[in-house]
């Protein structure tokens, strides 16, 4: 019990040490017993499964890579494409022997990503988190990708078991940008915290899993892949986490002793005629029997493929979005050839009183090299295809309701 409630609170990825108070308050009860979960009329639909093993490799692939489009898209980037979106900008800031910076960024009015980097100048070992960046402007961002989970700290510099530390380590952060301040430029404040450790360092072995308890051992920090995590930490730490009050006893449970914090402001620049967007040319909206459809963007981007749809039910439908009646109705995107598209995607929407549904769709992926001329939005019996087995949804298609979108540029 002890673990899946550990489990669950690290996939949630939220701060004890600096988030709001909400979230702090949050974590605590994630790790009590007693917690309750509300049903509630809206819900949300989080993310694909390809999506939840994207979420899950990003925080390795940060020790991993040092360059923003090997983060994001691997080695199967059309980078020479990508590259008209990405800049980097002369952004650093340092105090006492400590460096923050942005190494490079991409937006390209749907997204945007960070490379961030911190370095250390000093003698020993410190640790580095950073928060999410503010962003200037009054608005709601979406977070797609994170490098360093708020549960965590990143070592540098040093040694740890006779071996050398980085002294310099970059991390990333991507958000999906709303569309009322797409193509504008977006001023952010990043703000880099550093702490000293107050407990000896020492390094776990690369067979350690990743959501495996540290040892019950209250007296060293221990190192996974250059990274600390918290709620990863001994057993009898995590009870204690839950029952503190205040930042500075979740400090202290965690071996960390405040050095400093480093401010950077950026403002980040849309570069609108140099990068490429797309539009649905024609028939948007779709009415069938059960359900209605309204495309709200189709954008084949310079550095992502952004697709968003709303679905609606119609009273007595048979067929349900949620899932609490079967999930007998979802969708899919195929190219001009009617190959699927592979995207991760997320929804969240609501049931109302009548019965009838409502889910907004967001389908997100890497950029495309060549922009299809047309795709097809395909729903299918979801609930069908995952109990038969199948890798092919096809066979589930409603192909008597596919809607056919002209991709042309904007």
């Amino acid at each position: 019990m002890k673990n899946d409630r550990l489990k669950a609170a690290i996939d949630d990825r939220l701060s004890a040490l600096h988030g709001t108070p909400e979230s702090r308050e949050r974590i605590m009860r994630c790790m009590k017993e007693d917690a309750i979960v509300k049903k509630k009329m809206s819900y949300s639909i989080i993310l694909a499964a390809t999506m939840v093993v994207l979420l899950a490799s990003v925080a390795l692939a940060a020790v991993n890579h040092t360059d923003l489009i090997g983060w994001l898209f691997g080695e199967n980037a059309p980078r020479e494409m990508v590259q008209q979106a990405l800049t980097k900008p002369e952004a650093v800031a340092e105090k006492d022997g400590l460096k923050l910076s942005v190494d490079e960024y991409i937006y390209d009015g749907n997204t945007l990503s960070l490379n961030i980097a911190a370095e250390s100048g000093r003698d020993g070992t410190v640790f580095f988190h950073t928060d999410n960046p503010a962003f200037e402007q009054e608005f709601q961002v979406t977070t797609i990708g994170l490098g360093i989970g708020p549960d965590e700290f990143i070592a540098l510099g040093g040694t740890v078991d006779g071996k050398l530390v980085e002294n310099r380590v970059n991390t990333f952060v991507a958000y999906q940008v709303p569309d009322e301040v797409a193509g504008n430029p977006i001023q952010i404040k990043l703000t880099g915290r550093f702490y000293t450790p107050k407990k000896p360092i020492v390094a776990l072995p690369d067979t350690h899993g990743d959501y495996d308890l540290y040892p019950e051992d209250s007296d060293h920090i221990y190192l996974q892949n250059g990274r600390y995590t918290v709620l990863q930490n001994y057993p009898a730490g995590i009870e204690a986490m839950a029952a503190a009050t205040n930042v500075d006893d979740v400090l202290d449970l965690f071996h960390m002793q405040p050095l400093g914090d480093i401010e950077l402001t950026l403002t980040v620049q849309h570069n609108t005629g140099a990068l490429r967007h797309t539009r649905v040319d024609g028939q948007t909206k779709f009415d069938y029997p059960e359900y209605a459809v309204q495309i709200t963007k189709a954008d084949f981007g310079t550095a992502s493929t952004m697709i968003e749809y709303t679905v609606t039910t119609k009273p007595g439908a048979t067929r349900s979005l949620n899932g609490e009646r079967g999930g007998t109705l979802a969708f899919v995107l195929l190219d001009t050839d009617g190959k699927l598209i592979q995207m991760p995607w997320s929804g969240g929407g609501d049931n109302f009183d009548d019965g009838t549904e409502r889910i907004e769709w967001t389908s997100r992926g890497d950029p495309m090299q060549q922009v299809p001329s047309r795709i097809t939005l395909m729903p299918y019996n979801e609930a069908a295809f995952n109990t038969s087995g199948d890798d092919d949804p096809s066979p589930y298609f409603y192909t008597e309701e596919a809607m056919q979108l002209i991709i042309v540029p904007n």
